[in-house]
């Protein structure tokens, strides 16, 4: 059994913030800036985004 941290409540506000942070990493800078700034490569960061853009769409 890992240790693994509990995640931090997130408003809906706070989800756009991490959305839009993210997109910008992945997007709007150069893949090594992005990995230097982050640890991780484009494609761990544009999936991260893909999975919280998704989380924030409405259910229908």
């Amino acid at each position: 059994m890992t240790n693994q941290p509990t995640p931090p409540p997130l408003s809906a506000d706070d989800l756009v913030i991490l959305a839009n942070a993210l997109n910008y990493m992945a997007h709007a800078i150069s893949e090594a800036e992005c990995s230097t700034l982050t640890g991780y490569d484009r494609d761990r960061v544009k999936d991260l985004h893909e999975r919280i853009a998704a989380a924030m769409k409405p259910r229908t």
